[in-house]
C-alpha cells in the first residue's frame, strides 16, 4: 500500500487528524507495518521514554483511559 501525502497534508490542515501524526511513504507496510502489526490506520502505539513499546494496538489520544497509562509508563 503507497499513501497519497499531499491527501494526508490536506488533513492535517483540516484538523481531521488530531494529534502528533507521522506519514510513512515508500511502501510502509514493509516496515512499519511488520515491525508494530499494524493492519489498518489510524493506529496508536504507546511508547515510553526510551522509544520502547509499552502499549502497541492503543485507545485513541482522546480516550480518557489513556491519561493513566501516560503517568505510569512516562511519569508525567
Amino acid at each position: 500500500m503507497t499513501s497519497d501525502e499531499k491527501h494526508w497534508r490536506d488533513l492535517i490542515e483540516r484538523e481531521q487528524l488530531p494529534g502528533v501524526n507521522l506519514f510513512a511513504n515508500e511502501n510502509w507496510t514493509k516496515k512499519l507495518a511488520r515491525a508494530y502489526d499494524i493492519r489498518g490506520y489510524p493506529r496508536y502505539i504507546l511508547l515510553n521514554e526510551e522509544g520502547i513499546i509499552v502499549k502497541n494496538k492503543c485507545m485513541r489520544p482522546s480516550d480518557p483511559a489513556l491519561s493513566p497509562l501516560i503517568k505510569k509508563y512516562l511519569g508525567t
